[in-house]
């Protein structure tokens, strides 16, 4: 049996440590404020020394979840006595390392300081195990000892290294204003383990000190632990772009089939990635793959359990919810129930959450300006409501009585956690890869240098596909890697195929653009697709099967190598605009009379985002446009941090 204990004093063990531990407190190792990590003593703080010296350390999904930029000089600064520290100051994370023997289950017994740590200054602390796995959100308890709690050990994949290591070390992080531990113990925990397996909505994250909750990437499996008692340990396996396939193919499932055995637990979601694969549609090698796996921990012994999709904040140009996933959600409920497996509907109640709300009360929920990968509140959000759904599930009385016993451990967590301050645009100074749109982009003029360079020709005209494609790289659109044929006129073969697949499933090619007639270039008769609802009506949501798999007969001409006009531009870029944001009443504009009736609502919000000159100087449909160059508009630059006009936002619901 392993079991270790830690005092962290500068002098003695305290008497009330003393008195909490009895006769275990003269075994503890006195740890003092700069003794960091070294695989000699194995054990220590994950400080700047011990990130330089020991290789595991170096890698932040190892060394407790955080980017080591100004981390351990931070803790030195907030851990010193004399150190002014304010309510106002950010919470900074204090991170420790303890080497275990054997990969596995500890249980970690954690007290705080509390003659050094104030409610007036950490009114709030969080508790980290492993990569910011939340095992505690809360206030400093008045004898500074947390509820016990248990963490998983074990080999994993992490993104920086892309192969297996086995690295036995247990990290524990205190975050709050002035961070400071008075002891840790921490002893082998016989218990059940919950092994995830997923994608990147279901993963542990990194995050930059000081931190900002609501600005980090952090998947819902990350805040799993704060829903369960100290009677199950969560590994969580699950990696950003992972599909079913991939999870296997790429290693992440291998430490996963070596630790499981009887009595654990397999929790799978995947289809964000799957979707994009034409190998795995829903129906075919997707709900295949689940099989396998379901199959594979069966025989292991261990427990499945099967996740719909988490829903992403998606939607259509019209103010329809783009529901991309249904397929993938109905195929893992119809493989539940033919495997008599446990389906916990997560992509149902995320996304009558989500339409609910509406698309900006949303945002604070999810990474600034992403659509797909929920922060620190939005993935505790959808971690109480995964424990909820696994609780009702597991009580079926047709399943094995373990079920029931991992439906006991499930617990309300610890509260509701507000994302009142949460920041729902991107900051500049955060990672690149946050998704921005840049509308004035869109419709800059062609750099001839820079087309010249990517091999395009500078002279050719811009098609309609060509700039159907374009807008959908620009709004950012899930990507696919298949062409379903929704269009009469566009073959796999055409080089945007993909763009355009994209943009059909999101509803972002304008009707416009579509005609029912091979003939024309331009059908201005028809009706706008799905023009929005009411102000105070229910968003009605809309299924990629209902968008794209279309009979021979009913499937639109686009129209790919007819050159693309000022008013469709223009249409498309306010589509893009929409798909973020929501538009409330529009005021005339001098261009009513110049453009269809079909695109009059899309050319007004084209005015009152300055993309057209109020002058009606414009001329949305040149008979011949000068070659080389888009249509020429107003660049303004919109990004998702331009606010919508005349909205009315509702009020925040929690997830029911």
């Amino acid at each position: 049996m392993f079991h270790q204990g830690f005092a962290f004093s500068t002098t003695d063990v305290p008497t009330a440590l003393r008195k909490m531990a009895g006769d275990a407190s003269e075994s503890m190792i006195r740890v003092m404020d700069d003794d960091e990590y070294d695989a000699a003593h194995g054990y220590g703080w994950v400080g700047e020394r011990a990130r330089q010296c020991e290789p595991l350390l170096s890698n932040a999904e190892i060394a407790g979840g955080f980017e080591p930029v100004g981390h351990a000089r931070m803790q030195r600064q907030r851990t010193a006595a004399t150190t002014d520290v304010s309510p106002a100051d950010l919470p900074v994370p204090l991170s420790f390392a303890v080497r275990v023997p054997a990969d596995g289950n500890y249980r970690v017994s954690l007290t705080l300081d509390t003659a050094r740590m104030t409610a007036a200054i950490d009114d709030e602390i969080v508790v980290y195990v492993q990569e910011r796995r939340l095992v505690y959100r809360g206030p400093v308890p008045s004898d500074g000892r947390l509820p016990d709690i248990v963490a998983n050990v074990g080999a994993f994949v992490p993104d920086a290294i892309g192969k297996p290591v086995d690295h036995r070390l247990l990290v524990v992080t205190v975050v709050a204003r002035r961070p400071i531990v008075a002891s840790l113990d921490v002893r082998d925990a016989n218990v059940p383990t919950l092994y995830l397996a997923g994608d990147s909505t279901v993963t542990d994250t990194t995050a930059h000190p000081p931190l900002r909750f609501g600005r980090s990437h952090t998947g819902w499996g990350a805040s799993l632990p704060a829903f369960l008692d100290a009677g199950v340990a969560v590994a969580n396996h699950a990696r950003s772009g992972l599909s079913t396939t991939m999870f296997r193919n790429d290693g992440h499932y291998a430490p996963v089939r070596q630790e499981i055995h009887t009595g654990d637990f397999l929790l799978l979601q995947f289809g964000h990635n799957d979707q994009k694969d034409p190998l795995l549609r829903a129906d075919g090698g997707y709900a295949d793959q689940l099989a396998q796996f379901v199959r594979e921990a069966r025989s292991a012994g261990a427990y499945p359990l099967l996740v719909t999709p988490l829903t992403r904040n998606t939607w259509t140009p019209d103010g329809t919810y783009a529901d991309l996933l249904a397929d993938f959600a109905n195929a893992c409920i119809t493989l539940g129930c033919r495997l008599n497996v446990p389906v916990l509907d997560l992509h149902r109640v995320s996304m009558e959450f989500i339409t609910a709300i509406g698309v900006e009360d949303v945002k604070p929920y999810f990474r600034p300006g992403d659509v797909t990968h929920t922060n620190e509140f939005g993935s505790y959000l959808v971690a109480g409501a995964v424990a909820r759904l696994l609780a009702n599930a597991c009580v079926d009385p047709s399943l094995p009585q373990a079920y029931h016993d991992l439906a006991a451990h499930v617990t309300a967590g610890f509260g509701p956690w507000s994302p009142s301050d949460a920041p729902t645009e991107p900051d500049p100074s955060d990672d690149a890869d946050a998704t921005l749109t840049h509308v004035d982009q869109f419709l800059r003029p062609y750099d001839p240098l820079a087309d010249a360079a990517n091999g395009d020709d500078a002279d050719a005209v811009l098609t309609r596909d060509h700039a159907v494609a374009i807008a959908s790289d620009v709004a950012g659109l899930v990507p696919v890697y298949y062409y379903d044929g929704g269009l009469a006129d566009v073959d796999a073969d055409n080089p945007y195929a993909t763009q355009l697949q994209s943009a059909l499933m999101n509803g972002l090619i304008p009707a416009s653009m579509l005609s029912d007639d091979s003939s024309s270039g331009n059908d201005d008769s028809h009706a706008d697709i799905g023009r929005g609802n009411g102000e105070n009506e229910r968003p009605r949501v809309s299924t990629q099967a209902s968008k794209v798999q279309k009979s021979m007969a009913s499937r639109p001409y686009l129209h790919p190598n007819a050159p693309v006009d000022l008013e469709n531009m223009l249409v498309l870029a306010t589509r893009i605009w929409l798909t973020k944001h929501v538009a409330g009443p529009l005021p005339a504009c001098p261009y009513d009379n110049a453009c269809s009736p079909a695109n009059r609502r899309s050319i007004r919000l084209a005015c009152v985002l300055g993309l057209l000159s109020p002058d009606s100087s414009a001329d949305l449909r040149p008979r011949h446009r000068p070659h080389g160059r888009r249509p020429a508009a107003s660049s303004a630059r919109l990004t998702t941090n331009r606010r919508e006009t005349g909205h009315q936002e509702p009020a925040m619901r929690d997830m029911k």
